[in-house]
């Protein structure tokens, strides 16, 4: 039986397999750096975009504050003959850059202003804010004396009075020019909105507020008792993204090769036992041993399970040390194919076993889920001498998913291949394993066996599980019997097989064939304790002593 393929692939994909997860890592994190750059980006943007729609608006209306209290100090003016206060309000007009008009108004009448001099007009309806009795601002394109250009009005009433106080007109792109110049480089411009009207920076033309755009930071506050917005609006994001991109791309791509070369360096340890493994069964490091197991009514040795030792050139180490590593890799499914070649290979040549002599093999769950089993198992059954019964022991390091696999356990058996549940009681194994796959033999962990003559609460759980298979009708294997009054007890209860130290340690295939054939009570001292075949019915008291 051949080696099953894959294993010179699997090694030369050793390395492809670490500079992939290598190259995969640095891709990742060069793609994370870069969307972490592009939100860092986002917040920076809307951050700035905060700050300067906050300072925009504190700076205006603590500007707005100083001209409402230079406003104020004219208001006696009010009370005096335009021609006594003309040329006080056009000093006063002199004396600010912004400042382009001051005009006194009684009962909504307008009959005073620094550019115009007496006047008597109605102003109600084109400053409807001279009927209001508190501070109020608007914005304007023009007044009577002052044509078309962009203004902001300031109206101060008289206190406690409608219709008389002072209309203070400001040269709108003056008085803001300096507020809403932004020299942040992701911010591209500002806008100033009075209730419904609005100026942005640059322009200085007034809009309504239908026509701003919807994509900005606002701040919001009241100036003079006038509701007031600050709009701040950003570069497009692909712009600003597009002049960092030289430096975003620098550091993304030496973080990416940072972490692709701790990756490749970190998973050598990984995949070097992955790649030990596959060495190790190219090789053949991975040696077979059986031990032996017992028929209780006889003493007869009437099978073998299959186990396995990783021989390397310093030690042999045990399968409870390999076996899980081999599993966390995804190594199992390969290495039950490798151990079955190898007994395939091997027990041909033992065609002297007797007859019905049982051969055993682990299988792990992942190896059902492959849904290879069937076929894998087929083909050694064939490629074993027909004299030898092949056993299936199912393992339960991790959980059988029965709906799935119970079909194919039941075409073994229609193929005369035998099921055991291996470790019963202390995997995941329950009453609907028993009911839905209908095992030919169930084998009781050594953790239970150990329990017999202590007082552990296991115990119990011993006698159960051979009550449970004495009940179910299914063959009972122990396993673990290390002591006689182990061996004993397990008879007594009529348990059919037993398998353990107490009766043999694994030993090679030749070795077994030697025992087998021997008549020798014990083998010699370099070759395990092993119990020999029964020769009469005397021996079925399992109490024996050591030859002197």
């Amino acid at each position: 039986m051949e080696l099953q393929p894959g294993l010179m692939t699997s090694h030369q994909s050793y390395k492809k397999r670490r500079l992939g997860l290598s190259f995969g890592l640095g891709i990742l994190t060069f793609c994370l750096s870069l969307g972490a750059d592009i939100l860092l980006a986002h917040y920076k943007v809307e951050k700035a975009q905060w700050q300067y729609s906050q300072q925009i608006l504190q700076q205006f209306s603590a500007d707005l504050n100083k001209l409402a209290v230079v406003g104020q100090t004219l208001s006696p003016l009010l009370e005096q003959p335009c021609a006594q206060v003309e040329a006080r309000l056009q000093q006063q007009g002199a004396i600010s850059t912004t400042l382009r008009s001051i005009m006194l108004i009684d009962n909504q009448q307008l009959y005073c202003s620094s550019t115009l001099g007496t006047q008597q007009h109605d102003v109600s309806q084109r400053f409807p804010e001279v009927q209001h009795a508190t501070p109020h601002l608007r914005l304007l394109s023009g007044s009577l004396d002052l044509g078309t250009r962009p203004l902001m009005a300031l109206w101060l009433p008289q206190p406690g009075q409608t219709g008389k106080g002072i209309m203070l007109l400001f040269d709108l792109q003056q008085a803001i020019r300096f507020q809403l110049q932004l020299s942040h480089p992701y911010l591209s411009r500002a806008a100033l909105q009075i209730e419904q009207q609005a100026i942005v920076g640059g322009t200085y033309k007034i809009l309504s507020q239908e026509m701003l755009a919807e994509t900005g930071i606002t701040s919001h506050g009241h100036v003079l008792s006038t509701p007031v917005k600050v709009h701040v609006y950003a570069r497009p994001m692909r712009d600003i993204i597009w002049d960092n991109a030289t430096s975003h791309i620098a550091v993304a791509l030496l973080l990416a090769l940072m972490v692709g070369t701790l990756t490749f360096s970190f998973s050598r340890k990984h995949f070097s036992v992955h790649n030990d493994l596959i060495l190790a069964m190219q090789r053949n490091e991975f040696i077979i041993k059986y031990q032996p197991i017992i028929q209780s009514d006889n003493l007869h040795c009437v099978g073998a399970e299959v186990l396995v030792r990783w021989q390397t050139a310093k030690r042999i180490i045990p399968p409870d040390v390999f076996i899980p590593l081999v599993e966390e890799l995804g190594l199992i499914v390969p290495f039950t194919r490798y151990v079955i070649a190898h007994v395939a290979d091997e027990l041909p040549k033992s065609a002297q076993l007797p007859k019905d002599f049982k051969i055993s093999i682990n299988v792990g769950s992942e190896h059902l889920n492959n849904e290879q089993l069937f076929a894998d198992m087929l083909k050694f059954k064939h490629a074993l001498p027909a004299n030898l019964q092949l056993v299936v022991e199912l393992t339960e390091r991790t959980p059988i998913d029965i709906d799935a696999h119970a079909e194919q356990l039941q075409q073994l058996q229609r193929h005369a291949i035998k099921i055991a549940l291996d470790d019963f009681g202390s995997g995941h194994s329950s009453l609907s394993y028993l009911k839905k796959l209908h095992p030919d033999y169930i084998k009781i962990d050594k953790t239970f066996t150990a329990t017999i003559g202590t007082e552990a609460i296991t115990a119990t759980v011993l006698n159960m599980i051979i009550d449970l298979g004495q009940k179910l009708n299914i063959a009972v294997v122990a396993e673990g019997v290390e002591t006689e009054e182990q061996a004993n007890y397990l008879l007594q209860r009529g348990v059919q097989f037993l398998q353990g130290f107490y009766f043999a340690r694994p030993i090679s295939m030749a070795e077994l064939q030697q025992w087998l054939n021997s008549k020798i009570i014990y083998p010699p001292a370099h070759v395990p304790r092993i119990m020999p075949i029964a020769k009469t019915a005397d021996s079925a008291n399992v109490r024996h002593k050591k030859a002197d």
